[in-house]
């Protein structure tokens, strides 16, 4: 570019280093133009080939052979009618009343428990499943307070105290059933023995006794002659039946 002679020099080296720059920019617009050039003919190229797969030919289907199919059974040419199966249903099994402290009571309970338990074995998965139910019902009296006892020794120990069943029967029959359950059941027999040779024989030993202790009374109903007369009689007739053996 040609400049005027009067030209200042600040003002010629400005523009030619103008001129300079911008013959830079148009080089590197021209390289640029170039590479965008090239990438639109490589893109150009792969969308036809990409059109062609798309539009050409489908591929013929596999066609699967038939199936072979076998004749039907002779059973299925004449259906024989199913009956319809009954279900089975458990009996309804009533809830166990709580237990208390009574020894008496002791058996009848774990007899209810062993019972609900044969009963219904799939509702419980293990031993510790059958001790927590049945403590369940440990809510009043020296039963609640053992049960207290037995996890309040788990929380100390980290272990609970009773781990099978079989050895929660023992626990519970040293605790809940009768101390002398034998003796108790001779006493029993032998009251009911006494009661019933006390009805055949008509008279009330607890009547003689008194009327003994009053025989000098004026009061006493009986002399003394009679009175020992039917006490002597009352006990004749109480032996044979207290010897009787009791089937």
């Amino acid at each position: 570019m040609l400049l005027p002679a009067d030209t200042p020099p600040a003002v010629a080296d400005a523009l030619g280093y103008l001129q300079h720059h911008l013959q830079e920019l148009t080089e590197c617009q021209n390289a640029l133009e170039h590479v965008i050039n090239n990438t639109l003919v490589g893109l150009t190229a792969q969308l036809q080939q990409l059109t062609q797969l798309m539009t050409g030919p489908a591929p013929a289907p596999t066609v699967a052979p038939p199936p072979v199919t076998s004749p039907p059974p002779v059973n299925s040419l004449f259906p024989v009618p199913s009956t319809p199966t009954k279900q089975r249903t458990r009996p309804k099994l009533p809830s166990l009343p709580d237990f208390s402290c009574e020894r008496t009571s002791g058996r009848a309970f774990l007899n209810s428990c062993t019972l609900y338990l044969r009963l219904a074995p799939e509702q419980f998965s293990c031993d510790e499943e059958k001790i927590f139910w049945t403590l369940a019902f440990f809510k009043d009296g020296h039963a609640a307070r053992w049960s207290e006892n037995l996890f309040c020794q788990e929380v100390n120990t980290g272990v609970f105290p009773i781990q099978s069943w079989a050895n929660f029967k023992q626990q519970f029959w040293s605790q809940f059933f009768p101390v002398n359950a034998e003796a108790d059941a001779v006493n029993a027999l032998e009251g009911s023995v006494c009661k019933e040779a006390k009805l055949q024989a008509g008279i009330k030993p607890t009547a003689l006794c008194s009327a003994i202790d009053k025989e000098n009374s004026i009061e006493s109903p009986l002399d003394s002659a009679t009175l020992y007369i039917q006490l002597l009689s009352w006990l004749c007739t109480l032996l044979p039946t207290v010897l009787m053996p009791v089937s």
